[in-house]
């Protein structure tokens, strides 16, 4: 009878022990998910960084380009300048 006892109480805990490891197996699952979806979301803003970082350095050059061109034009506008009073003063002269 006692054989019989201790089979039964090993075959409860068996029970148990695969109810355990059912509980286990899914909650293994539901951290996977979890990290594929944390490590999907790290991927997605490190390519909203590196596009981000591209836009900065494109308005960073235009930037560049814009100040040359400002420069060249207020160069231009001095050289007008100096032109116009050259020939107002030309014209006086004469």
């Amino acid at each position: 009878m006692s054989q019989l006892f201790h089979l039964g109480e090993r075959m409860g805990d068996h029970a148990s022990l695969k109810a355990d490891l059912v509980e286990l197996d899914f909650q293994l699952r539901e951290e996977k998910d979890k990290v594929l979806a944390k490590e999907k979301e790290i991927k997605a803003l490190k390519l909203k960084v590196r596009k981000q970082d591209e836009a900065g350095a494109l308005a960073a050059a235009e930037n560049v380009s814009l100040r040359e061109q400002l420069e060249q034009r207020e160069e231009e506008v001095c050289d007008l300048r100096c032109a116009a009073e050259t020939f107002d003063t030309e014209r006086l002269w004469r």
